[in-house]
């Protein structure tokens, strides 16, 4: 059999080459409709999909269809069209089944890549039209904005994706969730006004950036039968459907705390990706593990193979890292993108069912190093103690916070928790004994008992890995709040809804 199969290349350099969110958003948003187009037309063909994800699709070709040059010409006059700014593989390759498909077009896509070009340069422009370097990639040849709403010293594939950021976003919720939970929605226009003015001044001005992707899905669905495997992109729609359905109808419920969802009336959430089997989403620090719960929830109770509960179950992998709103953005998806591998070992356990599995990491300031690796942080940190591992999602995750909440309470032991944690990186600490024995203490036992529930590592871990846990997501699973403003006076005059 053949496979076709459409993929953007070079992501770093026409996706990610900015840090600014509406331009990376109005970028992923463009790639998601020229890819959706491209399905679009080669199902009209009756090309059947075999996979359809958020920057790569796979299809596979019957003999009694146009032929393949017809086909690719086809598609790349729509990405040339949808996506301008951006470098496409598409390309065939001869394999056995889909699984085979997906694997052999993916090797082919990568050689091609090694013969594109690295970057699309924009239309060349007029010396007198060039106003000076773009301000968003700092690359690019900025040029006169013409009629474009997006003002500044910008170059075109900035300004087009910057404009899409705009008027793609309300068009998407309404696309890919509930039309009526998505109606009239705004979100916030960046990631300071996402992260700041929240109600928990601990971490306030933090972020947590997700970065969710599916185990072993190629394999999963080359196992189906072939009406089953058909049928599989069409059922994925509607389990992603649902899935942002129950995280904007979370960030849509009364907050516990004024602004703890909103910050006026735009919702503190970002979407970048949401597409096939992954997903990267920005939030305010004190709802990154709440709304990963959710998540986990909703895939743990309804993602099958199928629309039967004996169809077998799906899993995913997730990374979440906790930083400043201004650390650079492109940076941050990638450590939460090494995250996310990290779990996917742990979700895969050797002779053991898949499993949702996810890792975390806590920056405190602006000064972690471009180039350093997750593991030679911890090795920075904790000397030559075994990094902690990742975790398994709480199956009770609001009965088992508060089962923490209530055990810190009773034992008031910040100081203790930090000096536990710190035996890892220096067994030899001149407060062990004082602490091993606080930690027998019936009250201690109670909070490692309640970490043990609400955090379940993937594997068997010491004790004081959990005290580090606690450690460093204290103020992210409990913030405290601060003092609640003054209600607004109530107006007597009518004004619309």
């Amino acid at each position: 059999m053949r496979y076709l199969r459409v993929e953007a290349l070079n992501l770093s350099n026409t996706l990610f080459d900015t840090d600014k969110m509406n331009v990376i958003r109005g970028g992923s948003l463009m790639l998601r409709d020229a890819i959706l187009s491209a399905s679009v037309k080669l199902c009209a063909l009756h090309i059947s999909e075999v996979r359809v994800g958020a920057e790569a699709a796979v299809f596979r070709l019957n003999s009694d269809q146009p032929t393949e040059t017809e086909v690719i010409s086809s598609i790349q006059s729509i990405l040339a069209n949808k996506a301008p700014h951006f470098i496409f593989a598409v390309v065939v390759a001869n394999a056995e089944n889909d699984a085979d498909g997906i694997a052999r077009t993916a090797a082919v896509a990568r050689w091609q890549q090694m013969r594109q070009l690295r970057v699309i340069p924009d239309r060349p422009a007029a010396a007198a039209e060039i106003t000076g370097i773009c301000e968003f990639t700092r690359v690019r040849a900025a040029n006169k904005a013409g009629n474009s709403s997006v003002t500044g010293t910008l170059c075109t594939s900035a300004r087009k994706r910057a404009e899409n950021g705009r008027e793609l976003r309300q068009t998407f919720y309404e696309q890919e969730a509930d039309a009526e939970v998505a109606k009239g929605l705004n979100f916030s226009s960046d990631l300071n006004d996402l992260s700041i003015s929240g109600p928990y001044p601990t971490v306030d001005g933090k972020m947590a950036v997700l970065s969710i992707d599916g185990n072993s899905f190629g394999k999963t669905v080359a196992a189906l039968t072939t009406e089953k495997a058909s049928a599989f992109d069409k059922h994925m729609k509607g389990l992603r459907r649902q899935l942002l359905t129950r995280v904007l109808t979370f960030m849509k419920q009364k907050e516990a705390h004024s602004g703890e969802r909103r910050r006026d009336n735009r919702l503190r959430l970002e979407i970048l990706v949401w597409a096939g089997d992954e997903f990267k989403l920005i939030l305010p620090a004190w709802l990154g593990v709440p709304v990963l719960h959710q998540i986990f929830d909703e895939i743990r109770n309804n993602w099958r193979t199928g629309p039967d509960s004996a169809d077998s179950p799906l899993t995913v992998s997730a990374g979440v890292l906790m930083c400043h709103h201004k650390m650079p953005i492109v940076r941050a998806l990638e450590l939460a993108d090494s995250l996310q591998q990290s779990a996917k070992h742990a979700a895969k356990p050797e002779g053991r069912s898949l499993r949702n599995a996810w890792d975390y990491l806590v920056l405190e300031s602006l000064d972690y190093p471009a180039a350093m690796r997750v593991d030679d942080y911890w090795k920075r940190r904790l000397g030559n103690a075994k990094p902690p591992l990742a975790l398994l999602p709480c199956l009770q995750y609001d009965h088992a916070r508060s089962e923490l909440e209530q055990a810190l309470s009773e034992s008031d032991s910040r100081r203790k928790v930090y000096a536990s944690a710190q035996l890892l990186a220096n067994p030899g600490a001149m407060n062990r004994v004082e602490t091993e024995e606080w930690q027998k203490n019936p009250a201690a036992a109670k909070v490692l008992a309640a970490m043990r529930l609400l955090l379940p590592a993937s594997a068997e871990e010491p004790a004081q890995m959990h005290w580090l846990h606690l450690r460093e997501l204290w103020d992210y699973l409990l913030p405290r709040p601060g003092l609640q403003p003054e209600p607004a006076p109530i107006s007597t005059s009518e004004t619309p809804t």
